[in-house]
């Protein structure tokens, strides 16, 4: 067991997206229940408890870059961080095709990788898609076979 404090159990991912190629299905994301899907992809994928993630929907003016998403406040939640393992913003440009997934992680309850999976399941179903992609595919490390020869 890794005895290491951890010196801050915060961790901001953000993953930027050009939506230019779906121009008719990224003008309608921001109108999306991004709420409601994050916690329906943690319920789905079995990562989380529904009630550990919460997010929101944001839309800024002109170009959306990683250094714009950083200037946008974050949100302040109830309970954090006991109650929220993770807080997403999907930020999206009102000028440009474009959108950042920030994804605030509390380590004391889940790793960032676990966070950002969850956060992109939801992306998947405010895109359209009727579930996320099957969570057996991620959910068991790939087969390791030790020695020299692989």
């Amino acid at each position: 067991m890794n005895t290491v404090p951890i010196p801050v159990r915060k961790l901001c991912l953000l993953v930027q997206f050009n939506l230019s190629s779906c121009p008719e299905k990224g003008n309608s994301f921001p109108s999306e229940d991004h709420d409601a899907a994050v916690k329906q992809a943690a319920k789905a994928s079995g990562l989380l408890p529904p009630e550990a993630v919460t997010a929101r929907t944001i839309t800024v003016p002109g170009d959306l870059t990683m250094a714009a998403a950083q200037d946008v406040e974050f949100a302040t939640c109830e309970g954090e961080p006991a109650n929220h393992a993770c807080h997403y913003d999907y930020i999206y440009s009102s000028d440009k095709p474009q959108a950042v997934l920030r994804c605030l992680v509390s380590l004391a309850n889940v790793d960032g990788v676990t966070a950002l999976r969850i956060g992109l399941h939801g992306l998947e179903l405010i895109e359209g898609n009727a579930n996320i992609s099957d969570p057996e595919l991620f959910a068991k490390p790939p087969r390791y076979t030790y020695g020299w020869w692989q």
